[in-house]
C-alpha cells in the first residue's frame, strides 16, 4: 500500500492559478464581471452635495466680507462701530464675535478643503501614485506645474489658509471713548477694520477657485473617505494593479519582497509610514524651539532694562 504523499506548497503557484474565469488581457477586463452590480461601491454623492453646498455658502461668505470690507474703507478712518457697550461687559461680547467669525471661516475653508482632498487623491491614484487614503494635501502633490493639484497650487493654498485664520483676528478692535468731559465712565467700542476684512473674503474666495478648478481637473471615483470604498472604485475602474505575495503587509513595507506576512500584532507609527508625517513633527518642533528663543531673548533684553543704571 502507497504511503499518501504530503502536499507541498509552493508561491509561485499563486501566479499560475487563475481564480477568475477571464485573463487580465482579454476584451472583457476583470471588472466586466462586476459592472452589473450596481452597489459595488459607494460613489458617496451625498457627501459631495454636502460639500458643494458648503462651496457656495464659501462663495457669499466671501463676496460678503468683499462687499463689507470695500465699503468700511469709504468710511473716515476705515473702521465701523457694531458694538458699544460699557467697559465691564465689552471683553465677552469682543469673544462672542471673533468666536463667530473663527467657526465661519472654519466652515469655509473645511469645505474647501474636502473637495481639494478628494481632488488631489483622485489625481494621486489616476497617476499611479496613490499609497496613501489620506494624504497631507497641502505637502503632497500631482504631477506639473500648471495641475490644479499641483505644487504651485498647493503652495498658495497653504498661503491662503494662513492669510484668512489671521484675518480673523484682525479684523476686530476694541477701543474706548469717555461718555464726556465730566465723567470718568468710559464706554467700549468694538470696530471692524475694513482691510482684513477685504483680505479675508478674496482669500475665501481663492480658495474656492483652486478647490473647484482642481475637482474639475481630476476623475473623481468616489467621495467617500472610507479606504474600502477607495479600493474597491480603483478596481472596478482597472486603476489598480495587484501585487502578488503581499498578503498582509503595509503600505510601509512597498519596498520589501519579502512574501506574505503574518498580521502586526500593533499598527506601525504614523512616522515610520508617512514621510510627509517626519516633514510636519520636524517644522513643529522648530517652531517650539524658535518661540522658546525669542521668548528668553525679550526675557533677558527686558531684565537688562530692569538692572542696567539710569543715566
Amino acid at each position: 500500500m502507497a504511503t499518501p504523499t504530503k502536499p507541498t506548497w509552493n508561491p509561485s503557484s499563486l501566479i499560475a492559478y487563475d481564480a477568475l474565469p477571464n485573463q487580465l488581457d482579454d476584451s472583457d477586463s476583470v471588472t466586466s464581471d462586476v459592472k452589473s452590480a450596481p452597489d459595488f461601491y459607494d460613489r458617496s454623492l451625498t457627501s459631495r452635495r454636502c460639500a458643494l453646498a458648503g462651496v457656495v455658502c464659501t462663495i457669499i461668505v466671501s463676496c460678503c466680507c468683499i462687499i463689507a470690507g470695500a465699503f468700511i474703507l469709504t468710511v473716515p478712518g476705515g473702521t465701523v462701530t457694531v458694538i458699544s457697550v460699557g467697559y465691564s461687559s465689552i471683553a465677552l461680547r469682543k469673544e462672542i464675535l471673533v468666536i463667530s467669525l473663527n467657526l465661519i471661516v472654519t466652515l469655509c475653508t473645511e469645505s474647501t478643503g474636502f473637495i481639494h482632498n478628494i481632488s488631489l487623491r483622485s489625481a494621486l491614484a489616476s497617476e499611479s501614485r496613490l499609497r496613501f487614503n489620506s494624504n497631507l494635501r497641502l505637502l503632497t502633490a500631482a504631477r506639473g506645474w500648471s495641475n490644479p493639484n499641483g505644487a504651485l497650487l498647493n503652495g498658495i493654498m497653504v498661503i491662503l489658509l494662513i492669510i484668512s485664520y489671521t484675518s480673523v483676528s484682525l479684523v476686530t478692535l476694541t477701543s474706548y471713548r469717555a461718555i464726556n468731559n465730566y465723567d470718568s465712565e468710559e464706554v467700549a467700542d468694538v470696530d471692524i477694520i475694513g482691510i482684513p476684512l477685504l483680505v479675508l473674503g478674496v482669500a475665501l474666495l481663492l480658495q474656492v477657485v483652486i478647490a473647484l478648478s482642481g475637482m474639475r481637473a481630476a476623475k473623481i471615483l468616489t467621495w467617500s473617505s472610507s479606504s474600502l470604498d477607495l479600493t474597491a472604485a480603483l478596481v472596478y475602474h482597472a486603476q489598480l494593479t495587484p501585487i502578488f505575495l503581499r498578503c498582509m503587509r503595509s503600505v510601509s513595507d512597498f519596498d520589501m519582497n519579502e512574501g506574505p506576512a503574518r498580521p502586526s500584532e500593533t499598527q506601525p507609527s504614523a512616522w515610520h509610514a508617512h514621510p510627509s508625517i517626519r516633514k510636519v513633527i520636524m517644522f513643529l518642533w522648530g517652531l517650539i524651539i524658535a518661540c522658546a528663543g525669542g521668548v528668553l531673548s525679550s526675557c533677558s533684553s527686558t531684565i537688562t532694562m530692569m538692572v542696567s543704571p539710569v543715566r
